[in-house]
Order: C-alpha cells, then structure tokens, then sequence
C-alpha cells in the first residue's frame, strides 16, 4: 500500500477546513428555483439627440442617426412618427426586423419652411423591445438665406488655345446682416 505524503493530509485537511468555515458545499447542479432572467431586445440610438443648428429658409440640413439592438433577442421596428415643423426622415423601410447587435442606418431632414427660432420635434421609432417606443429629440432654426449677389453677371471668354488658361475674377458681396458661408466647387 503507497503513503500519502503528510504535507498532502495537512493541505487537504487545511482547505476542507476553509471550505466549511466559508459555507461551500462543493460543487452542485444550478436551481431552477432562480432561473435566468429571459432574453430581451433593447432598441438605443447612436445620438440621443439630434440638434440641426440654423438652417437656411429654403435649404436642407442632413444628420444621419443610427439606431441598434443592443440587447440579446431580436425585435421589430414597427412604425416611426416625427413631430416638429419642417422635420422629416429619409432611408428607412418598416416594418424591419433586428437581430441582436444588429444596426440601421437612416437620415433626418430640417427643411425649415420659414423663419423660425428654437423649433423642436421628436422622431418615435415604435418597436418590440423592452423600450417600446424610442424617442430621439430635434431642435434647430431656420433663418433668412443671405442675400449675396455675383459681381460681374457674365463672362466672355473668346477664343482660348488648348493647353492655355484664362482667368477671370468674380466678386460675391453678401448684403445681409447674417455671415454667409461659401463652399469652394471643384
């Protein structure tokens, strides 16, 4: 018969002492009186909030917005409803359905149809998740375009060889009392 060496005895003595001070009782099978909570879909937005700034009166602003299920079952976009003059939603197609950790992708558009300060709207995305509905809040103005004019109207350029250039010089003057923004085209 092979001996258990005596360091052996006292280790195992030592943590079957431990074991019961501390109240384990080994290893065991789970309960079912505590099961796990089941699965749930959660719906979140990338931006809580969308604030578009002043736009001008008869131009467009675009701010993209991403919606995800972060949760762990899949769920359903049902309907969207936006509220709030001159606020409205390009690129998305419901009803869709979500899997978990999967996203979508749409736009939000303020057209604002006149002069206005501190408009706001809500973009309601209805839905099966835990949070039913989710709301994204909106929020911009609409200003007076600038009145800019172009100095001269017109160029004529005549005749000009391959290979050459002609330059020619235009003047913007912007007569309104707002700042006005230029973009350079290529």
């Amino acid at each position: 018969m092979r001996q258990i060496p005596h360091r052996t005895l006292i280790v195992v003595a030592v943590l079957t002492l431990l074991m019961a001070m501390l109240g384990c009782q080994g290893v065991s099978a789970r309960s079912d009186s505590n099961p796990p909570p089941p699965p749930a879909a959660q719906l979140t937005a990338l931006s809580t909030s969308l604030a578009f700034g002043t736009v001008a009166v008869g131009t467009i602003q675009v701010l993209p917005e991403t919606v995800t299920n972060s949760g762990t079952a899949s769920l359903t976009l049902n309907t969207v409803s936006v509220t709030g003059t001159g606020f409205t939603i390009s690129g998305l197609s419901l009803p869709m359905a979500l899997a978990a950790g999967q996203s979508t992708s749409f736009n939000v558009v303020f057209q604002p149809p006149s002069v206005m300060t501190g408009a706001t709207g809500n973009v309601a995305l209805a839905n099966t998740g835990t949070n039913s509905v989710l709301n994204i809040p909106l929020s911009g103005s609409g200003a007076t375009p600038a009145d800019v004019t172009a100095s001269p109207v017109g160029y004529s350029f005549g005749t000009v060889a391959m290979g050459s250039t002609v330059t020619e010089n235009e003047t913007l003057t912007n007569a309104d009392v707002n700042n006005a923004t230029f973009l350079r085209q290529r």
